[in-house]
């Protein structure tokens, strides 16, 4: 249970993970 769980909030981490990567560049260039 614990791998499938890891398996379906992989991609979802990553992408919320990379989103605020961009807003943190974006914040820090103003």
């Amino acid at each position: 249970m614990t791998q499938y769980h890891n398996w379906a909030n992989g991609p979802h981490i990553a992408q919320k993970s990379n989103e605020a990567r961009k807003y943190m560049e974006i914040r820090n260039h103003k």
